[in-house]
């Protein structure tokens, strides 16, 4: 049954992974062009602005949008589906007409809060609003993986991804706004999208309201909202206090580097994540349901791994591409906060038996826990060691996250895990990792060669170790080299596991065939 589910996370995943891909993509391609237009201060102002953003947003949401998965998943048919979609729309409509005065009145406040002038409240204004229409696109994008509509999600990504690139060019470079074009462009982007999604979803569904499914909803969001704030703080709070010892200056460095690095988590974490929430809660009540959760989170730290390992050393190359030289400086910190990312992403497979049994309210706990130890520290080392001390403040408090879930979870619902294959993969991307930094040393063209080859060797004793499992690629395989006379590969018994037995098109020849008639 692992087998099963790792194809349709595959396939999922790689079509998700298409429509993350536009969708983030337009953050990236920018970033060169940011790079000509702004200064790495401006960015830094950015960067403040979008998270305290993040953060407001999800303490009034309270993480709504998790919530939809469970739910629909029980529901008992497509009407009772559709009310929890129209709810959903409800409550952020409700929460818009409330909290969107309140923010807007508040702006100002905030922007002398934390730059010590107000003329940056406009940003948090626009910010603000663009915010609450955000809502409706991601309740649209949920209701379209839950119906697996990968097509039309990602249609809409690539016309978000085209929306804010034409917008920023507009704004920023015709224009001349400087930095408010970012939140312009992001503001009429988002609410063209919230139209375009959501019409359709309603006309379906109905705009119907079932305060008892709100209520429950909310209950059980809101500890996850809870853990997703700690997250955004986790993960993002030490720009405040880079912004606050030194300047918006060091703040856009960092800022630059985390961006990279955390593009790898959303082009990996996000789109597995959006592929995984329409059978998170099926496997766990099929027969080896542990033993396929365990064989998800092995190949996904295949995956993210060699994506990881691969954006860590070429990072050098990758700022100098992307960049003016006045961010150079960024390129030391993507490899460390890479790190940091993937140990964030193992929580999500690591909490699998907390959310099957329901008990969210641990969520909150853990990540309560790891936000307060990441601030503690962010307080302590940045003062002390600058920008290498947030790296180290994110890594200590992701392992934290990471390691207290898996601990919390196997005690409600145990996960199988192979261990040993995961150790196998630190190895080899260790090795890989520091050959690539001695390679730094070389000439340029040299150090290239070295590194392609490096990438060459890691994938290759991936296949040799076997971290991989061939099963999930055998549609690929079938489709690309049909053959009449393939026959389907029978599973291997376990002592044939251990005698590392090759697999062939069957264990035993039939009669006919050992007699060469």
């Amino acid at each position: 049954m692992a087998i099963k589910e790792l194809r349709f996370l595959l396939k999922h995943s790689s079509v998700y992974g298409l429509g993350t891909i536009f969708a983030q993509a337009a953050g990236f391609l920018l970033l060169p062009f940011y790079m000509n237009f702004l200064t790495p201060a401006d960015y830094g102002v950015a960067a403040i602005v979008e998270t305290s953003i993040t953060i407001i947003g999800i303490m009034v949401s309270m993480g709504l949008n998790q919530a939809i998965a469970r739910f629909y998943a029980e529901g008992r048919d497509e009407k009772e589906k559709g009310l929890i979609i129209s709810t959903s729309y409800v409550i952020n409509a409700l929460l818009c007409v409330i909290f969107i005065p309140i923010l807007l009145l508040f702006s100002v406040p905030l922007s002398e809060l934390l730059f010590g002038r107000n003329d940056y409240g406009k940003y948090f204004m626009i910010s603000s609003t663009a915010l609450f229409i955000g809502f409706f696109v991601s309740i649209g994008f949920s209701y379209l993986i839950l119906r697996a509509k990968s097509s039309t999600f990602v249609f809409l990504s690539i016309l978000n991804t085209i929306m804010l690139i034409m917008l920023n060019i507009y704004f920023i470079a015709f224009r001349h706004t400087g930095l408010i074009g970012i939140f312009y462009s992001a503001l009429i982007t988002k609410t063209f999208l919230a139209v375009v999604i959501s019409a359709p979803i309603l006309i379906k569904t109905g705009l119907g309201f079932s305060s008892r499914l709100g209520i429950a909803m909310v209950r059980f969001s809101m500890p996850l909202g809870f853990s997703s704030i700690f997250r955004v703080l986790t993960n993002e709070s030490d720009r405040f206090f880079i912004n606050y010892f030194f300047s918006p200056f060091e703040t856009g460095i960092y800022a630059v580097a985390g961006k990279i690095a955390m593009g790898v988590h959303i082009l990996l974490t996000s789109t597995f994540l959006q592929s995984f929430q329409p059978i998170r809660y099926v496997i766990a009540k099929e027969e080896g349901g542990p033993r396929t959760y365990g064989s998800i989170f092995e190949q996904y730290l295949l995956a993210i791994g060699a994506f990881g390992l691969f954006i860590s050393i070429f990072s050098d190359e990758i700022i100098r591409f992307m960049a003016a030289d006045e961010f150079r400086p960024s390129a030391r910190y993507i490899p460390p906060l890479i790190l940091s990312w993937i140990l964030f992403g193992m929580k999500y497979h690591l909490e699998n038996g907390i959310l099957i049994s329901m008990k969210s309210r641990y969520i909150f706990y853990i990540s309560a826990a790891s936000s307060v130890t990441n601030i503690v520290l962010n307080l302590i080392l940045i003062p002390r060691w600058g920008l290498w001390g947030a790296v180290a403040s994110s890594n200590v408090s992701n392992a934290l996250l990471a390691g207290v879930s898996f601990v919390m979870s196997q005690r409600l619902y145990r996960i199988d895990i192979e261990w040993g294959r995961i150790a196998k993969l630190v190895l080899s991307v260790s090795i890989c990792y520091f050959l690539a930094i001695l390679a730094t040393q070389l000439q340029l063209l040299i150090s290239l060669s070295v590194k392609i080859a490096l990438m060459a060797a890691f994938c290759w004793s991936a296949f040799a170790m076997g971290l991989i499992e061939p099963e999930i690629f055998l549609p690929i395989k079938r489709r690309m080299f049909p053959s009449s006379e393939e026959q389907p590969l029978e599973p291997l018994t376990e002592p044939e596991k251990r005698a590392g037995r090759p697999r062939g098109k069957g264990r035993k020849q039939s009669a006919g065939s050992q007699s060469g008639l």
